[in-house]
């Protein structure tokens, strides 16, 4: 057994290695330390205790600075002396950052399909020769158009239920390739087909049709389907499209539900003249506006009617009378006459005498071609005038409870004319410079009488509910009525 002796001032600890066959002995000047030694020790201990404490506590606090700044501006209130599961609102956090993410997407995604929408719209629409490619497509491809319109059976249908058929269809055009959807209005939709097989589309039309009518919103509604000839080119969707409002022209002549080509009702197209009511509008709406679409809308009408098509006396005869309407009504819209736009008159009793004479086209085409160049005219030489008349109109009569028929009636011009003379001359639409102005003004009344009230403020400005005004004004400003006059009230104090 081992044991420790002292010898001398040293004490020794004999031990062995059996394995190797040493003897050994471990030396020590005293056999125990002194309680100085000891303190001295402890004391070191600690302080490394105590420093490599703090060191951790800095880099703890080092790491978790941004997480607490993260949780401290994602918290609500937090209750004092309440712990704080920082995991959990992190998890919070993390669900929050997914929801926004996704309905980011979503809205991009909503953006994203709009502008297609609207790409489309305008193919259909009208040509677009500058823009042959700017929906992805190769311009030499051959395109069909495709129009389903839906008509409820009685007054009483409920229009949700077209809004869900509708929805069918888009279903089914996102299953077929080279099928995109296009909505139209409430009561009508659309598909541009990329395809030059008319057989083909029609297979997939009559699927259409029993894919529609297995659905229960069929029986309350009448729906027809109306199929182009292939068209060359993207720039030529919109006669297609034309070719479709044509076919459905002739809709009741055939059942509730069918599909309609133009092969079909040509017979009783070719002695029959085509001028939609949309067409109509649209030409009107040009020549309004000053835009030569109008003279391309009125060729095409002539084309379709007089050279594509071999027309009866009578049907020619009234295919006439409805074009010089139509120019009638051009005068009515810009609330004047040939004789003010024109500085020359037109004998309408004349053209409507002598409607076979070919001389009678070609006057309606330069009239319509005067009728442009005088709204151009009138725009470039009255424009500044004109504006001005119109804004000291909105200044003198702000306080009342004014509409755009009111300034339309007092420069004898109709109301969609005049919205469309002030947008085009302001800048901005008739409401919401009004709008505008009347904020300022009330804006104005706040800094010279702080306790004004806002029920007698917004009257004084025009608006007839306080709480319209404190809607626009909060609208234009980013305060409230209340909110603006105490700040006034600070600033006035300082």
């Amino acid at each position: 057994m081992k044991t420790l002796y002292s010898q001398g001032k040293e004490y020794v600890f004999p031990t062995s290695l059996p394995a190797i066959g040493w003897e050994i002995a471990y030396v020590y000047d005293s056999y125990m330390l002194g309680s100085g030694q000891i303190v001295f020790f402890l004391l070191i201990l600690v302080t490394a205790a105590c420093i490599f404490t703090f060191l951790i506590a800095l880099l703890v606090e080092a790491l978790y600075k941004p997480i607490r700044e993260v949780v401290e501006d994602s918290m609500d209130s937090p209750e004092d002396g309440k712990p704080i599961d920082e995991f959990k609102i992190l998890r919070q956090n993390s669900e929050k950052i997914k929801s926004l993410s996704k309905t980011l997407m979503e809205a991009m995604d909503e953006n994203e399909r709009l502008a297609s929408q609207q790409q489309y719209r305008r193919l259909l629409f009208a040509p677009q020769p500058g823009g042959l490619t700017e929906c992805g497509e190769e311009p030499e491809e051959d395109y069909s158009v495709v129009v389903v319109e839906f008509q409820p059976v009685n007054e009483g249908s409920s229009p949700s239920c077209i809004v869900i058929l509708k929805q069918y269809v888009h279903e089914f055009t996102m299953n077929v390739p080279d099928m995109t959807f296009v909505d139209l209005d409430s009561t009508r939709c659309a598909m541009i087909v990329k395809s030059g097989n008319t057989d083909e589309i029609l297979l997939q039309l009559y699927e259409l049709l029993r894919y529609l009518t297995q659905k229960p919103e069929d029986e309350t509604i009448n729906q027809w389907i109306a199929l182009s000839n292939p068209r060359n080119g993207l720039n030529r969707i919109w006669l297609a499209y034309q070719e479709t409002l044509r076919i459905l022209e002739y809709k009741h002549v055939y059942g509730h539900t069918n599909i309609l080509t133009f092969e079909q009702i040509r017979s009783v197209d070719a002695v029959t003249y085509s001028y939609p009511l949309s067409m109509e509008n649209r030409m009107v709406h040009c020549i309004v506006e000053g835009k030569e679409e109008a003279l391309q809308i009125f060729d095409q009408l002539i084309r379709t009617n007089l050279v594509d098509k071999t027309l009866s006396i009578e049907s020619i005869q009234s295919f006439v009378y409805v074009l010089i309407g139509t120019l009638g009504r051009v005068f009515q819209e810009l609330k004047t006459s040939p004789e003010a736009l024109l500085k020359e008159d037109i004998n309408f009793m004349y053209l409507y005498e002598h409607w076979s004479d070919s001389v009678t086209i070609t006057t309606l085409r330069h009239a319509i071609q005067d009728i442009l160049t005088a709204v151009s005219c009138r725009g470039e030489n009255n424009d500044e005038k004109l504006l001005n008349e119109m804004i000291r109109y909105i200044h003198t009569n702000y306080t009342d409870d004014i509409m755009l028929n009111d300034m339309a009636d007092q420069f004898n011009i109709s109301p969609k004319y005049c919205g469309i003379l002030f947008k085009q001359l302001s800048g901005q639409n008739f409401k919401d410079y009004l709008n505008r102005y009347r904020i300022e003004k009330a804006k104005e009344l706040l800094q010279k009488e702080h306790g004004i009230k806002i029920a007698e403020l917004s009257l004084m400005v025009g608006f007839n509910s306080a709480n319209s005004f404190i809607r626009v004004f909060g609208k234009y400003t980013g305060v409230s009525p209340k909110a603006y006059m105490e700040s006034l009230k600070s600033s006035s104090i300082s």
